[in-house]
């Protein structure tokens, strides 16, 4: 399977997760301004060709699919270029920067004989598939209450690398467009069904940035909490993510269930991670993780059999997210 990755800021590690796939090479890197990075990049991985003409690339290449990771801006042209031509499609999260457009690239996938997922990898880790098993499984019986984490320090500093990441208009959001969306997506395979935002809050650490050697104004928020509510089943969970806490960088969760309690844990650099199952009648049962080579390629291409997040499940996302901005907003 021939993939053009389409966005050099982010390349780095699809194309590094890509070159352990069999049967996948990557003709070309797009890129929107960087083209020093691009041709680095392609170097580095052995990519005979870069491109700044992204829909040119899509439309006149001969390639059978597209690894979309440049800013949400972006993605509705590029998705709908790429269906299209009903290439497979892997589209990074946030599926579109507005509800309006992420509802218009899922209706288009709907409609298309495509392979298109979402970059929701984490529902794809090992240890959050043994995490599903156990709750299926009724090990932790009857689901009460879910809480989970999500917290990084990739800008912690007032200096930053991504313009567009601070800027509503180009990335939707801030922690929510990052980080939230990846909970959003755990919390829904954990626990199916209708989830709404209830409550929420958020704050933005630096509302003036520094992006080489300017000021940057902020509207995007860099830390929040949220509460949701799954009215079918009367549950409520807790979300809290921060792309600002320094030094941490880790995706946790409690589940409360009427058997018992579970607890995980996963470090975001190496994948590596731990469940902790604690019953009223056992002693704590401990299993660790050790998947640090996990790549999510091995499930997102073509004829895997595991389930993965499609743009049906991009734009629940989504909306979920501008529900909880209109909180954070609002007050309400």
């Amino acid at each position: 399977m021939r993939l053009a990755v389409i966005g050099a800021g982010f390349a780095e590690q699809h194309l590094a997760w890509l070159r352990d796939i069999e049967n996948v090479s990557i003709p070309v890197i797009c890129y929107a301004t960087d083209r020093t990075r691009a041709s680095a990049l392609a170097k580095r991985f052995d990519v005979p060709e870069v491109s700044d003409d992204a829909v040119g690339v899509i439309r006149d290449a001969a390639i059978d699919g597209v690894v979309i990771v440049s800013p949400p801006r972006s993605h509705e042209e590029l998705v709908l270029a790429a269906l299209e031509r009903n290439l497979t499609v892997i589209c990074d999260k946030p599926l579109a920067h507005t509800v309006n457009s992420a509802t218009s690239l899922a209706h288009a996938a709907q409609r298309s004989s495509s392979h298109s997922v979402m970059m929701f990898q984490w529902r794809l880790h090992p240890l959050l598939r043994s995490v599903k098993a156990l709750l299926d499984g009724g090990e932790v019986g009857e689901l009460k209450h879910v809480s989970l984490g999500f917290r990084h320090d990739f800008l912690a500093m007032e200096e930053t690398l991504w313009p567009w990441r601070h800027k509503r208009q180009e990335g939707g959001a801030g922690a929510l467009s990052d980080i939230g969306v990846h909970l959003f997506d755990l919390l829904r395979f954990l626990a199916p069904g209708s989830w709404h935002v209830v409550a929420g809050n958020a704050q933005t650490a630096w509302p003036v940035r520094r992006y080489r050697g300017k000021n940057l104004a902020c509207d995007t928020e860099d830390a929040a909490d949220l509460l949701m509510e799954q009215t079918d089943a009367s549950r409520f969970a807790n979300l809290t993510l921060s792309r600002v806490a320094t030094g941490v960088h880790e995706m946790s969760g409690a589940l409360t269930g009427s058997r018992a309690s579970l607890d995980f844990s996963i470090d975001l650099d190496t994948a590596r991670g731990s469940i902790m199952l604690r019953r009223p009648d056992k002693h704590s049962e401990k299993t660790l993780f050790d998947r640090s080579n996990f790549n999510p390629y091995s499930f997102l291409l073509p004829g895997s059999n595991i389930q993965v997040s499609n743009f049906t499940d991009g734009l629940i996302a989504q909306q979920l997210m501008a529900d909880a901005i209109e909180i954070f907003e609002t007050g309400r």
